[in-house]
């Protein structure tokens, strides 16, 4: 009989929840928020708008 380990099963029930409401991996964002920022010459002081948009365009992506 195979086990889970404990590790394993709590990404994936937090890879279901994070299906279930639509929400894009912090992973995904991070990577997608350091792009915003890359993108307007790396100015620091905007990390939170990165961040939020970077979230609202995922979001978009997942739910089309």
């Amino acid at each position: 009989m195979a086990t889970q380990t404990k590790g394993s099963s709590s990404e994936h029930s937090r890879q279901q929840s994070n299906d279930v409401v639509g929400v894009a991996p912090p992973d995904a964002v991070a990577v997608r928020a350091y792009e915003l920022f890359q993108a307007r010459g790396g100015e620091p002081g905007r990390d939170l708008d990165d961040w939020l948009r970077a979230e609202q365009e995922l979001q978009g992506a997942r739910r089309q």
